[in-house]
């Protein structure tokens, strides 16, 4: 199958195209600079330029997975995070329906639900309280009322983590600072007592819900997490049992409590009936894939 992949410049994207092309399908990505993605795909990579990039590309192709985005959560540039989040993705939709593609794939993320306590389902009323969220929230919105005539699924992604992080820089995923702090014996800083909890999803199973999306059963947004809280104490305990790590946490105090989440927990059920996504990575397994392949430099 012939699929576009937008953001593979990206921690995700970039994650998705070696993961496609290692099923087979012939890959398209869109970058927005030279890269390890744009020298592996060669002549098949287009490039975004200051008016976009050449959407020729996108008559050739059965499909669109698009995580082509501004993620930057603490931006407080509204128009620039509308433009790129809301705009350029109601754009490529037009296109993806021009074009009567098979399906149309993008990433949104549980943060458009805000700061609650409850177990994060799709019919939780959202409360997006970022600039970021609230960009990603009004495409969601927007597909949901247009329901565009062609298979389409939107995927809310929680605490990504997994390799190729090093270019998200102060926007890698805790987990993945929390690994590279240990493997250079530097200090791990925890808020507090460190019992806050998170859903920690492999970037792997991510893919696969992507490949799932293809063939869903029924258009509409969906969940994708492990579906397992861990606190940070258990995930500092379990990268120091993968690492040999023998330091103790420095506790210090959460200056950000007001708008802080204690707990997320996010419930996956919608996403393994409608897209068959079961994770294959637990937290014990996912970290000790990613400390392998950061010390073996993969």
């Amino acid at each position: 199958m012939k699929i576009c992949v937008t953001g593979a410049s990206g921690f995700i994207g970039s994650n998705l195209c070696y993961y496609l092309k290692n099923l087979g399908h012939e890959v398209y990505p869109i970058c927005s600079h030279t890269c390890k993605i744009s020298d592996d795909f060669g002549e098949n990579t287009r490039f975004i330029g200051m008016f976009g990039f050449d959407t020729n590309i996108l008559k050739h192709v059965d499909g669109i997975m698009h995580l082509s985005a501004n993620n930057d959560t603490l931006s407080n540039q509204s128009s620039e995070m509308l433009r790129a989040n809301f705009y350029d993705s109601k754009n490529l939709l037009k296109y993806s329906v021009k074009y009567r593609h098979k399906f149309f794939i993008y990433a949104s993320s549980t943060a458009v639900y805000g700061k609650t306590s409850n177990v994060i389902t799709e019919d939780i009323k959202p409360k997006a309280n970022t600039i970021y969220s609230k960009s990603k929230l009004k495409f969601d919105k927007f597909i949901v009322k247009t329901n565009p005539r062609l298979r389409w699924t939107g995927l809310r992604l929680c605490n990504i983590y997994g390799p190729n992080e090093i270019q998200k820089t102060r926007r890698s995923s805790y987990l993945n600072q929390i690994l590279d702090n240990m493997i250079a014996n530097k200090d791990v800083y925890l808020f507090e007592d460190g019992t806050q909890q998170r859903d920690w999803c492999y970037v792997e199973d991510v893919c696969s819900a992507f490949l799932n999306a293809i063939n869903n059963s029924k258009n509409g947004i969906y969940n994708i997490a492990s579906g397992q809280a861990v606190s940070f104490i258990d995930l500092f305990n379990e990268c120091a049992k993968v690492t040999g790590y023998k330091k103790s946490p420095i506790f210090i105090e959460n200056k950000y409590k007001n708008q802080y989440q204690n707990k997320v927990i996010v419930d996956i059920s919608n996403a393994n009936k409608y897209l068959s996504y079961v994770p294959k990575y637990n937290i014990t397994e996912g970290i000790k894939t990613l400390y392998e392949l950061k010390i073996n430099n993969i």
